[in-house]
């Protein structure tokens, strides 16, 4: 295990080369739940922080983690593997969300996936549900081949939550998708922030990872995994061995999307 430590200085600082460092607005912590087999629970950490022009959300795939402010000076997260690494920029006003990750499925590389923002329609329905001191209202959601049920605080006008999540009148403060494999949860508040946040860090890291479009990359994925999936049916027929193969996206995040409807490949 390489344990990472992304930092990300806040304080007042004069920086007149990086267009990166910008007043903050809010920080959420949220908690996590990913459980693809009922009655086990991975309880993960994602840390929201906006400013005026970006947002930024960080998975760490550790229950231990915590986001926490050293000094006056920092915000520290400490990351664990590589193979679980994924970060999400949103830049508003130029209309583009990027997410760093580490494609651990076929092709085990870093890439910078970008996509215009997603576009999310929300459907406000009726109820409610008291979430820390908010009252937060309920909204529907099928997206990329789940169907998602939000509470949000309008209390918070900001438009944005958990993950790739934005787009209601208020901050998400929980979503849950309903096969109940994903779920999140916030923690913490802190509203409204003061401080400066700088995000060249993650920038830097969209330049030095591989770029690519999340159509591209979703269409690499799935042709990585059949070539993967042919070959271990290649060597079992080697071996005379009578073997079936398949894969499917139906635990994905997003197990469909735009361009690909198909969820099941048998080969």
């Amino acid at each position: 295990m390489r344990n990472c430590v992304l930092t990300i200085f806040i304080g007042i600082v004069i920086c007149q080369t990086s267009f990166s460092q910008e007043k903050g607005v809010l920080k959420v912590e949220y908690d996590e739940l990913v459980s693809y087999v009922p009655q086990i629970v991975n309880n993960d950490k994602g840390f929201l922080l906006v400013t005026k022009s970006f947002s930024f959300y960080r998975t760490i795939f550790d229950n231990k983690a915590s986001l926490k402010e050293i000094g006056v000076n920092s915000i520290v997260i400490n990351t664990p593997d590589d193979e679980y690494f994924s970060e999400i920029l949103i830049n508003r006003k130029k209309d583009f969300l990027v997410e760093n990750l580490f494609e651990s499925r076929a092709i085990k590389k870093y890439f910078a996936v970008k996509e215009s923002i997603p576009k999310m329609d929300w459907k406000l329905v009726e109820g409610s549900k008291k979430i820390g001191k908010f009252v937060c209202k309920k909204a529907e959601l099928n997206f990329r081949g789940r169907f998602y049920t939000a509470f949000y605080a309008e209390e918070i006008p900001i438009a944005l939550g958990p993950w790739k999540f934005h787009g209601l009148p208020g901050l998400i403060l929980q979503v849950e998708d309903s096969k109940g494999i994903f779920k999140w949860n916030a923690v913490t508040v802190s509203y409204p922030v003061v401080e400066s946040i700088n995000l060249e860090p993650v920038l830097s890291r969209v330049k030095k990872f591989d770029n690519i479009s999340y159509k591209d990359f979703d269409a690499a994925v799935i042709e990585s995994l059949k070539d993967k999936f042919r070959a271990i049916k290649s060597r079992a027929a080697n071996r005379q061995v009578s073997f079936s193969t398949k894969f499917d996206t139906k635990e994905w995040k997003e197990p469909t999307n735009e361009w690909r409807k198909q969820t099941d490949y048998s080969f």
